[in-house]
């Protein structure tokens, strides 16, 4: 069992621990992964780009919902500053 791996340290008193695989053993773990990514993927439909200009972007979506956040608490603010100024 101990030579499946390596433990080594540093100055830093950091404890590295690494799984060493024999050669066939490596081999074989390479074929399967290989094979899994593989396996399926044919009847996977193939996802097509959208061309819309005017369609958000995930990173788009996110900035115009954090400022509609935003605009909306500045809003409330208002509000409540309008709210006790008529007080």
């Amino acid at each position: 069992l101990d030579d499946h791996f390596l433990v080594t340290t540093g100055i830093d008193n950091n404890i590295f621990a690494f799984t060493i695989f024999s050669e066939f053993e490596l081999k074989k773990a390479i074929k399967a992964q290989v094979l899994l990514l593989r396996f399926g993927t044919e009847a996977e439909p193939i996802t097509e780009d959208i061309e819309d200009p005017k369609a958000y972007g995930i990173e788009n979506a996110r900035r115009k919902r954090e400022h509609d956040k935003l605009m909306k608490e500045v809003k409330e603010i208002k509000v409540g500053r309008k709210n006790n100024s008529k007080l």
